[in-house]
C-alpha cells in the first residue's frame, strides 16, 4: 500500500501538473482568412486556450486556500476545475463522434456553445453545455468522479459541510460552539486536495487525447472547400 501523501506533497504535485497545462499556453493567435474550415480550426484553438487557462486559474487560486486551511473557498474553486475538465472531456468525446460521422456542422455548433453559451438569458442564441451532463459522461469512464464533485459542491452551499462543519467546533450536547476557520482541524488532503489532484491528472490525460486526436480533426476540416457553408 502506497504511503499517504502530505498536504505539501500534494500541493507540489498539483503545481507540477499545472506547469504541464501552462506549457501549452499561447499569447496570440494570428488572424485568419475567414472560411468555414479556417473558422472551425480557429474556434477550436480559441476554446482550447480558454479551457487551459481556466483550469490553471482556478486550481492556482485554490492552492493558497488549502495552504491556509480554508476549505470553503478551496473546495469551491476545485469544484470549478471539475466542471471545466468535465466540459473538456465532453468536447473531446463529441469531437471524436462528429469527426467519425464527418459532421463539421455539429462540431461548429459544439464549439460555439462551449465558448459563447450562457444560461441566464433565454434570448441568447447559444446555450451553454450542461455541466452535470458533461461530468456524468466523464464519470462513466472515471468511476467515482461524480461523488467527488458532489462532495465539493457541498462546500459551495451554506449547509453542513459548507457552513457548520467549516466554521464551528461543537462541545457537549448543549450546542456549546467555538467559531473559527476550520476549527475542527480537518486535513486538506482528504477534504479537498486529493480531489483537486485527481481531476488535474484526468485533465492532463484528456488534454493529451485532444492533442493526439487533433490531426484527425484537421483532416476533417480540410475536406471542406472554403466556400462550403457550415
Amino acid at each position: 500500500m502506497s504511503e499517504r501523501l502530505t498536504d505539501q506533497e500534494l500541493i507540489e504535485e498539483v503545481k507540477s501538473l499545472l506547469e504541464g497545462f501552462r506549457s501549452e499556453f499561447v499569447d496570440h493567435l494570428e488572424p485568419i482568412h475567414s472560411t468555414p474550415r479556417t473558422r472551425l480550426l480557429q474556434i477550436f484553438e480559441v476554446w482550447r486556450q480558454v479551457n487551459l487557462r481556466r483550469i490553471v486559474d482556478l486550481a492556482d487560486a485554490a492552492i493558497p486556500m488549502f495552504e491556509q486551511g480554508r476549505l470553503v473557498p478551496g473546495c469551491t474553486l476545485a469544484r470549478g476545475v471539475f466542471e471545466t475538465v468535465g466540459i473538456q472531456y465532453y468536447i473531446h468525446k463529441k469531437m471524436v463522434e462528429y469527426t467519425e460521422k464527418s459532421d463539421p456542422e455539429s462540431l461548429h455548433k459544439l464549439f460555439l456553445s462551449a465558448l459563447f453559451g450562457r444560461r441566464d438569458d433565454v434570448s441568447w442564441p447559444e446555450t451553454a453545455i450542461q455541466v452535470l451532463t458533461a461530468i456524468d459522461h466523464m464519470d462513466k469512464e472515471f468511476k467515482g468522479l461524480r461523488g467527488e464533485y458532489d462532495h465539493l459542491c457541498e462546500y459551495a452551499h451554506p449547509n453542513l459541510k459548507g457552513g457548520f462543519g467549516s466554521y464551528v467546533r461543537q462541545e457537549g450536547e448543549e450546542l456549546e460552539a467555538h467559531f473559527g476557520t476550520n476549527p475542527l482541524g480537518l486535513d486538506m488532503a482528504t477534504w479537498g486536495l486529493v480531489p483537486l489532484r485527481i481531476i488535474l491528472v484526468i485533465g492532463a490525460e484528456i488534454n493529451n487525447r485532444l492533442s493526439g486526436f487533433h490531426p484527425n480533426f484537421v483532416a476533417l476540416a480540410e475536406k471542406y472547400s472554403p466556400d462550403q457553408p457550415l
